[in-house]
């Protein structure tokens, strides 16, 4: 079974080239970009678009959308029509109460993604939780993908009430969790292989079970405070509460059922 990284980003500072180095070093067949443009990389939608043309069947990518934009209906058929992207991604605010997620347009777009096979991955707050049940029990068959184990805080205390809300949408079964990031949710961020944050993934074990939780680098932002392959052991060699079946779906086969039309 192929391993797939699940949130990659290709910018100008860290091209494609380099994360292929990285992916063959480790053992990593199959990678999915996630859109994010910035100052120094404004077009980065555009860039990843060549990756997947290039690489087809072992790049899939997630366009970078901004969901509360009254043209979104556009830039979701633009997205399927141009660009050959598997789906979209939206990093959220962690004050937005999301009242918009089902007004009429985000209704239409919800609608238009589903049938269109697509994965939304969302960059999402414990907080805003009760809103994307909302939206992932109207429509069953849109896929999406959380960021980084849902945002955890890791100040947070037993018995976690933020995090709980995280668990709760494990009852949906159209949401997979990207087990990524795990420097970013500690307080040791250099302290490989991040024991305090294994908490996290036990219980999304727990609520979700290993057929929604899908391995993720977090390349490049990663290399601040670990190298990609020790990205990828923290789960596959120090997460010893997964069984061996357990891995094959954390680390290839639960990505592959996230993102539709990703090659076998």
């Amino acid at each position: 079974m192929p391993i797939v990284d699940s949130h990659v980003h290709i910018w100008n500072a860290h091209p494609l080239d380099e994360l292929l180095l990285h992916m063959e070093k480790a053992g990593v067949h199959k990678a999915i970009a996630i859109g994010a443009p910035n100052q120094a990389d404004p077009q980065n939608n555009e860039v990843i678009a060549e990756c997947v043309r290039n690489n087809a069947g072992r790049i899939a990518a997630l366009a970078a959308l901004d969901l509360k934009s009254e043209d979104i209906l556009e830039r979701v058929n633009c997205v399927e029509s141009e660009l050959g992207f598997q789906g979209v991604s939206d990093y959220l605010s962690p004050d937005d109460p999301l009242d918009w997620f089902l007004d009429a347009t985000r209704k239409t777009m919800w609608e238009k993604a589903e049938q269109s096979g697509f994965t939304v991955s969302l960059s999402i707050f414990p907080e805003q939780h009760s809103a994307l049940r909302e939206v992932a029990r109207t429509f069953p068959d849109l896929r999406f993908m959380l960021c980084h184990m849902g945002r955890p805080d890791h100040q947070e205390q037993p018995p976690y009430p933020k995090f709980q809300e995280v668990l709760r949408t494990g009852d949906c079964q159209n949401v997979f969790v990207k087990i990524s990031g795990f420097y970013a949710y500690t307080s040791k961020p250099w302290d490989f292989p991040y024991y305090d944050v294994h908490k996290w993934v036990r219980m999304i074990l727990s609520a979700y079970g290993p057929e929604r939780m899908c391995w993720g680098s977090d390349f490049s932002p990663v290399l601040n405070h670990s190298t990609y392959r020790q990205s990828l052991e923290a789960v596959r060699s120090h997460a010893s509460y997964l069984s061996e079946s357990d891995l094959e779906w954390v680390l290839g086969k639960a990505a592959m059922q996230a993102v539709s039309g990703f090659g076998a």
